[in-house]
C-alpha cells in the first residue's frame, strides 16, 4: 500500500467534505463541484522530471491505490509533464516534498484558470514518539474561504488519517 496514495484519497476526501473548498469561478459565475478530482505530482527519480496525473470517481482507498499504482507504471517514463492530456476544471492540486519537514511553503503557481482551485502540499513525514507527523499545507482563496474552513479542513484531514 502507498502511503503517498494513502494521503491523496485522504486529502481529497478531505476537501470535498468541506463545500467552500469546491467553488470554482468560470465565466464570471460562481460554481460550486459536486466533486473535486485529484491531480497530483509524481517524481521520476532516473530523470529529476516530475508530471501531473489525476484519479476521477474512486470512492475507496484499495481502488485509490491500484490506479494510483497504475497510473504511475503506465507513465513511468513521459517526459511531459501532463501524460494524461488536459486535466479536468474540477481538480484539487495535490503535490509532496517527500524530501523534507516543513513548517511552511508557499506556491503562486496556478495550474488551470481557475484562481479558487486549491493547492495542497505535503512534506516528509517523521516518526514522533507514537505518531506520524506530516506537514500538510494548503492554498485557498480568501475570497470564498476563510480560517474557518480551513480548520475544518484540518481536523477532516486528521480525523481520516487516524484510521
Amino acid at each position: 500500500m502507498s502511503f503517498y496514495a494513502y494521503s491523496i484519497f485522504n486529502l481529497t476526501k478531505s476537501v470535498n467534505a468541506i463545500p467552500n473548498l469546491r467553488y470554482a469561478h468560470i465565466d464570471n459565475q460562481l460554481v460550486e463541484w459536486q466533486e473535486l478530482v485529484p491531480t497530483f505530482t509524481h517524481f521520476n527519480q532516473e530523470t529529476e522530471l516530475f508530471y501531473s496525473l489525476w484519479l476521477e470517481g474512486l470512492t475507496d482507498y484499495k481502488s485509490v491505490d491500484r490506479e494510483y499504482k497504475k497510473l504511475i507504471k503506465e507513465y513511468a517514463n513521459t517526459t511531459d509533464i501532463a501524460p494524461m492530456g488536459d486535466v479536468p476544471p474540477n481538480v484539487v492540486n495535490i503535490s509532496s516534498i517527500p524530501w523534507m519537514h516543513f513548517e511552511h511553503f508557499s506556491s503562486q503557481a496556478a495550474a488551470n484558470k481557475n484562481n479558487l482551485t486549491p493547492m495542497i502540499t505535503s512534506g516528509k513525514y517523521e516518526k514522533v514518539g507514537s505518531k506520524l507527523l506530516m506537514p500538510v499545507n494548503i492554498k485557498v482563496h480568501h475570497a470564498t474561504v476563510d480560517g474557518y474552513h480551513v480548520t475544518l479542513f484540518f481536523e477532516t484531514l486528521q480525523r481520516e488519517m487516524n484510521r
